[in-house]
């Protein structure tokens, strides 16, 4: 469409990211419509300047090479770097900020610009209006959101100083054009939504099929451009019969051996990575094709039956426009997959396959059901026209169509965010289809949250939505209605007081909470097994059906996790038949992040398997003791399947131990189900093993204690030496308490808790100097890791902070600790810490003398509160306000300390009122409404287990 002839054509630089070929693409299709519209075009862009050129060829259009900006460094296809990412940026955009801004300027200026456009680099913004040039950014996301994340595990100052910037060089943008699949973008104050932004396909699928060389005759089921696919299937060469399947393997130089048996038979796979061989050694099977380096896509895309890749716009954005289903794989810290994914599911163009199975070839089942899928895009697929009108509409100047700010979408950005920022690591909360499709808020799909609590309520009533569920995610394809099923139920804890210092050895009084995890777990011998289609697929290729584990977790995508978990059991054994050791498993369950929550459940088994040598004397089980003679030691074999259902309403990363109610529901339901009697501190003793070993978190034993032994009404008081149950202090019928979410994330394995436990562990280790250097006078030879408990059982005060009274830290230990130490020279002088799950990062620099100062003082604070509830009535209103924690800047804002939903305590109504008004308060200053925990339940040992069987 050309330009309206009264107005005269317009100069527009558009300011492209070089990360990513999506940005680049999506900026060439609006690029061409400005172009053919008569307008001046120069890109500025660090991305290859044959993509544009080649696609553009255009004396009105120009390309100036600068890097502005630096992306995601990743390093592999799968994981994105997250310290390199935000150092790439920094040393790039804020070293050289004043140079670069001054630079273009002058540049704009110079060249007389009527509109800057930038995909998405946010210095161009703030060049812009620097300038006097009006700024329209287009694009599905921005960088302060992707960094945003990355700042939960990367917390140096500049780093947040980093993104503010980028907040507000994009706040200098007159308008943002959002794409579809857009994440909360609060920092543009007008935003106005356009339709995708895609390539389309220009040749029939039969011109495709030539090129290639591939058999005439297979089946399609996209028409294109009026062309049938079997056309397509013509120059490709394909049989009748044949699949055709495209993979998108670029944008990381990684090797991918493939063989004949990772497509099902006939199918054909081409492959697209920049026309590098997938592996530089291994030639590719005669079911593989490479797609030459210049090719285009959206043909193939058009051409094929389905796409396997990574999410990212551009796969997207052109597997949509085509009605192509999308076999995906996640990646680690790509912030913007969750919303992507979520329009792909909401489009019926979703199917998610494991990494393991990617890399191991076992992609059968999931081609077979993306050919399944019922693709349904119905939306334009014009944003490109669209987006360049607009574009010549706003550098015009037109009073009428300026953009308007929209405070209530802004507003709805800022709380989604937020709120996304305060969740757990990978990547946050199952996008709402609300937001996704613009609607209002307030309409909700069903959901299986509301699973009633089967806690002092009829069990075959309360079960049933639970059992429900399971028949909904099991689509029936299991006899999990013949065989016994074992139902168990841990809450999680609002740890009241005593908190971070439990691994101190401190007195610490937890609260067991209202919600709780409930599993339900059943075995399956080997002959009625039925596994879900990628395990069998596996299991065909090592020559036959092997017991397997199981576990589906509703609400998994409320944390952008895989929603299952399998490995086989074979896996958790040595060829001899003894357990794999418990870093192996670590190992195995870190290689695919969103599934890497499936470590606590496979922690419990392995636990169970080292430590208890778990007999099963029907010979069907996942755990069976071989016979060997006694003293020698114990093996285990894995003869049945397990599979297990997780529904849980403990929040995760709010610091109400989700993990701990997890695992000791997971156990408790295994050692039912296999006749294992376990005391039950016996059982929190081995779910923290679990933890510490498999999972990796150096938690301490007091969540999973109060999650086992814990009852309603009551607090339960733990003495951390290391697990020490001194009964439970009733709460007066006066005091009530409440846990107030912040917001804040909270992560046992997080740096904060790590580096605070390494602290805590180098002022011990420098209190018992003195007395190990006696030690080291009279011979002792201890050393190495093997040794580090036995080492703090000997040192002074027996190994625990908590036992130094504050006056006694004060006169003979506080002046001589540092206030920090680097790691590296605590190791010089001092060598190994006295932990045996933490270890030391040579390059931080750690606070010392507050964390060794905490579990004194704490310890002394809680064995006070303690008493005074145990005279209830001397408590009268001394605790009048409940207390909502958090941490940095949170911390300040509201004066309390914590990290996570701390609890307050007050009495009756007033107290009531506290929490409101601190509710309210928190809302208005934050934009996030916080959950509040109110009221408690029991433990896992006094719930017990549910034994339920089919009347027949």
């Amino acid at each position: 469409m050309a330009s309206d002839a009264t107005h005269d054509p317009l100069s527009i630089a558009y300011y492209c990211t070089g990360h990513g070929l999506g940005h680049a693409t999506r900026s060439i299709e609006v690029c061409k419509h400005l172009v053919e519209r008569g307008h001046s075009v120069t890109v500025i862009t660090a991305a290859p300047a044959r993509v544009f050129l080649r696609e553009v060829p255009s004396a009105r259009f120009l390309l100036r090479k600068a890097v502005l900006d630096a992306g995601s460094k990743q390093l592999d296809p799968f994981t994105v770097d997250v310290k390199g990412s935000l150092e790439d940026y920094y040393n790039t955009a804020v070293v050289r900020r004043d140079e670069m801004l001054a630079a273009e300027v002058q540049w704009l200026q110079s060249n007389n610009f009527d509109l800057v456009v930038s995909d998405v680099v946010p210095l161009a913004c703030t060049a812009a209006a620097m300038a006097g040039v009006p700024a329209v950014c287009v694009s599905n996301f921005s960088w302060d959101f992707i960094y945003s994340e990355y700042l939960t595990t990367q917390r140096r100052t500049e780093f947040k100083r980093l993104v503010w910037q980028i907040a507000q060089d994009y706040s200098n943008a007159a308008l943002l054009l959002r794409l579809p699949g857009y994440v909360p973008m609060p920092a543009f104050t007008a935003i106005e939504d356009v339709p995708l932004v895609v390539r389309h396909a220009r040749k029939f699928p039969a011109q495709v099929r030539e090129e290639l060389g591939l058999p005439l005759d297979a089946k399609l089921a996209v028409l294109i451009h009026g062309g049938h696919k079997a056309d397509v299937r013509e120059e490709l060469g394909l049989p009748l019969d044949a699949k055709l399947a495209i993979l998108i393997h670029g944008g990381h130089k990684a090797e991918l051996r493939v063989t004949e048996d990772f497509l099902p038979p006939g199918w054909v796979c081409v492959a697209c990575n920049g026309g590098r061989p997938l592996s530089p050694d291994t030639p590719l099977p005669p079911n593989f094709r490479l797609a030459p380096a210049e090719v285009y896509t959206p043909d193939l895309v058009a051409a094929c039956d389905c796409v396997i890749g990574k999410i990212g716009y551009g796969t997207v954005s052109e597997v949509l426009a085509h009605g192509v289903p999308l076999v995906f794989v996640r990646r680690d810290f790509f912030n913007e997959e969750p919303f992507l994914r979520k329009m792909l599911e909401l489009h019926g163009a979703a199917v998610e396959m494991k990494r393991r199975d990617f890399l191991e070839g076992h992609w059968g089942p999931y081609l077979q059901r993306a050919c399944s899928l019922n693709v349904r895009y119905n939306e334009p697929t014009n944003g490109a026209e669209v987006v360049a009108a607009r574009l010549e509409q706003v550098a015009r100047g037109d009073a009428a169509t300026a953009p308007k700010p929209n405070p209530m979408t802004r507003l709805r950005d800022t709380v989604v965010f937020g709120y996304l920022m305060a969740t757990p690591k990978h990547g946050r909360v199952d996008v709402p289809d609300w937001y996704v499709n613009g609607a209002d808020p307030n309409r909700r799909l069903g959901s299986f949250r509301n699973l009633a609590d089967v806690a002092g309520s009829i069990p075959g009533a309360s079960l049933d939505p639970l059992l429900k569920d399971w028949r909904v995610v099991e689509g029936g394809t299991m006899s999990w209605w013949d065989d016994e099923l074992v139902v168990t139920r841990a809450p999680g804890r609002l740890d009241v007081m005593g908190g971070i210092a439990d691994y101190s050895g401190s007195l610490v009084l937890q609260m067991p909470i209202a919600e709780a995890c409930h599993v339900a777990l059943q075995r399956h011998p080997l002959a009625k097994q039925q596994v879900w289609k990628h395990i069998k697929a596996r299991h065909d290729k090592l020559g036959g059906p092997r017991p397997a584990l199981r576990v589906v977790s509703l609400h998994a995508d409320d944390t952008n996790r895989a929603p299952t978990f399998d490995i086989d059991l074979d896996d958790l054994c040595e060829p001899d038949g003894s357990p794999i050791p418990y870093s192996s498993l670590r190992a195995y369950c870190k290689k695919d992040p969103a599934s890497s929550w499936g470590a606590y459940v496979a922690g419990c088994l392995l636990v169970l398997a080292r430590e208890k040598g778990v007999a099963y004397p029907d010979g069907i089980s996942i755990l069976v003791a071989s016979d060997v003679p006694e003293g020698e030691e114990k093996g285990v074999a894995y003869l049945d399947g397990i599979s297990i259902l997780v529904a849980s309403d403990v929040p995760e990363g709010k610091g109400v131990s989700s993990s701990a109610a997890l695992e000791v529901a997971v156990m408790t339901a295994l050692a039912a189900a296999h006749d294992c009697s376990l005391s039950s501190r016996e059982l929190a003793i081995l779910c923290q093993k679990a933890e510490n070993l498999v999972v990796g978190a150096p938690c301490g034993v007091m969540d999973q204690l109060t999650s086992s032994l814990g009852d309603a009404g009551q607090l339960l008081a733990l003495l951390c030496q290391p697990a020490e149950v001194q009964g439970t202090t009733p709460i007066p019928p006066q005091v009530r308490f409440w846990g107030i979410d912040s917001g804040i994330r909270h992560s046992n394995g997080g740096s904060d808790y790590t580096s605070v436990r390494v602290g805590t562990f180098m002022g011990l280790k420098l209190i018992n100097a003195p007395g190990e250097q006696q030690q080291q006078q009279q011979g002792d030879s201890n050393s190495g890791r093997a040794s580090i408990d036995n080492s703090r059982s000997m040192c002074a005060f027996g190994g625990y902070l908590a036992n130094i009274s504050p006056s006694q830290y004060r006169e003979l230990f506080e002046s001589q600790l540092p206030s920090h130490l680097q790691g590296s020279d605590f190791l010089n002088l001092y060598g190994p810490h006295l932990d045996s799950v933490t270890n030391i990062d040579l390059s931080v620099n750690y606070a010392l003398r507050e964390p060794t100062s905490h579990p004194i003082h704490e310890n002394f604070r809680v064995n006070s509160f303690r008493a005074l509830l145990a005279a209830a009535d001397a408590l009268g209103d001394a605790a009048t306000a409940a207390v909502v924690g958090g941490g940095g800047e949170a911390r300040q804002r509201r004066g309390s300390v914590g990290q996570d939903s701390r609890p307050g305590s007050s009495s009756g109504s007033a107290g009531q009122a506290a929490v409101d008004a601190v509710v309210k308060q928190y809302q208005a200053e934050t934009g996030y409404t916080p959950f509040v925990f109110a009221g408690s339940s029991v433990g896992a040992a006094r719930f017990g287990h549910l034994r339920l069987i089919r009347r027949k």
